[in-house]
């Protein structure tokens, strides 16, 4: 077990830099290869993941809560039964913002980043006792400790720009 924070909090980053950063050098060695035409969309295509990843960085939180419909639970009056699970699962670590789903449906997800935020779906709530709860919650709020929604998302921003790149190279091959 990793103890030391500033390991924690920046290991997962640095090792999803690091993964981006080989990608791109294979992808580039590779378009250079074998797809010479293709390297004029590199420019645009690396701009435009870099300033999507930019605005989901930023906006991530918002866009969770307003793509998903999720109402904010600002006090133990609002939800206690999700406050509570919430602030047994946290253990040291600042509340994360807790958020409610009104679906029959039975999840609950971890999202944001730095302070990061849990939510869960009313039918979780309703299916589940007190002890249950708290140990989804703890799970969530394990996702925020780690960090996975970072390197999630730079995993996604990867994708992308594979994606973008790998297009542009598709058409000039067929040209």
């Amino acid at each position: 077990t990793v103890t030391s924070p500033l390991l924690r909090s920046c290991g997962p980053f640095l090792l999803a830099l690091l993964c981006v950063a080989g990608l791109g050098a294979v992808t580039f060695g590779l378009l250079v290869e074998f797809l010479p035409g293709s390297l004029r969309f590199v420019g645009p295509a690396v701009l435009i993941s870099l300033v999507v990843t930019a605005l989901l960085l930023t906006f991530n939180e918002k866009l969770v809560v307003a793509g998903m419909g999720l109402k904010p639970v600002l006090s133990e009056k609002d939800s206690p039964h999700l406050w509570q699970a919430v602030e047994r699962a946290r253990g040291t670590r600042a509340r994360p913002r807790i958020y409610l789903m009104h679906e029959s449906g039975q999840n609950a997800f971890a999202f944001g980043l730095f302070r990061g935020a849990v939510a869960a779906t009313s039918g979780l709530m309703k299916n589940l006792d007190d002890d249950e709860l708290a140990a989804v919650m703890a799970h969530e709020v394990g996702h925020l400790r780690n960090r996975d929604i970072l390197v999630s998302m730079f995993r996604t921003g990867t994708v992308m720009k594979c994606a973008m790149l790998g297009w542009p190279g598709k058409q000039t091959s067929e040209s």
